[in-house]
């Protein structure tokens, strides 16, 4: 389907930047029907933009389920203040199958016979949203890390602290003196699994002689992430059958492996989450975080 009559009117209006625009502009008739959507939705959100038009967002929504009262309000209050900016956040499916955080603004124009519509922007937040989530668990684990004198009970605190916002899954390794590590700490997002996720860390505890990402933070002192584990890679993680069976149970699709020091003492912190937000497969280096020193 192509874009409607509403295209020139707003591409004659706007012009490049409608047409560059870094966010997704729809207008939208009052009962929530597409009249036209511009290009950037491809870009951003990797759908069609002509498919859009003449759809209604709420019989065949992008929005995710447990979002979408949210964006009926959304519509509702541009209806009902017409001429004034109104906001929300939610959740919109990218052709990917993954969820992205989106900040909306709507402005009722339906009386203006030049727009006709409720002009909605929307703005994909996912990456700064998982940027924000991933500094605060480092500066309120950094707190826990430097304030506690029970540091094992204190890591166990960090591994919780860490799910659902970081990771599906959460075990903690503390680097002994020379080169041990030891697994102090194990969390799961989902109750039902944890018990597999302490079976796997009983049973398979890092090793000395163990090429796992453990050991190489452990040797190195800088962050892995894993924006997404290869069957290759899962298969080199794991030593034997039931090692692979609980993988699978506890869930291995992505990761990250972070060195935390507090104290003078480094405290390794490993969490894996399906899929990890803003991973981009990249070493880096940072430190920093309310008077601990972090690399993440």
């Amino acid at each position: 389907m192509e874009n409607g009559p509403h295209e020139g009117t707003i591409e004659g209006r706007y012009g490049a930047l409608v047409r560059h625009s870094s966010d997704i502009i729809t207008l939208l008739a009052a009962d929530g029907t597409v009249l036209y959507q511009i290009p950037a939705i491809r870009r951003i959100l990797g759908h069609d933009p002509a498919a859009r038009v003449g759809v209604n967002i709420f019989t065949r929504p992008l929005v995710h389920p447990d979002d979408l009262a949210t964006k009926r309000r959304f519509l509702a209050d541009a209806l009902g203040r017409p001429g004034e900016t109104v906001a929300a956040t939610f959740r919109l499916h990218h052709a990917d199958s993954s969820w992205r955080t989106i900040e909306a603004l709507g402005v009722n124009f339906l009386d203006d016979p030049a727009v006709g519509g409720i002009v909605a922007t929307y703005r994909d937040v996912t990456a700064a949203r998982r940027r924000e989530a991933h500094q605060r668990f480092l500066a309120e684990a950094g707190t826990l890390l430097a304030e506690s004198l029970d540091y094992e009970r204190t890591l166990v605190l960090v591994a919780r602290l860490s799910l659902p916002l970081l990771a599906d899954w959460c075990a903690i390794d503390l680097a002994d003196e020379g080169d041990g590590v030891r697994r102090v700490a194990v969390a799961h997002a989902d109750p039902a699994k944890e018990g597999a996720l302490r079976e796997m860390s009983r049973r398979y505890p890092p090793a000395a002689d163990d090429p796992s990402p453990v050991r190489e933070v452990v040797r190195s002192g800088r962050a892995l992430f894993y924006p997404a584990i290869t069957a290759a890679q899962a298969a080199a993680l794991v030593r034997d059958d039931e090692h692979a069976r609980l993988a699978r149970l506890v869930g291995f699709a992505a990761g990250m492996v972070v060195p935390l020091q507090a104290r003078g003492d480094e405290r390794r912190e490993r969490a894996t989450r399906q899929p990890y937000p803003g991973a981009d497969g990249t070493v880096v280096d940072g430190r920093g975080w309310n008077g601990a020193s972090s690399r993440r």
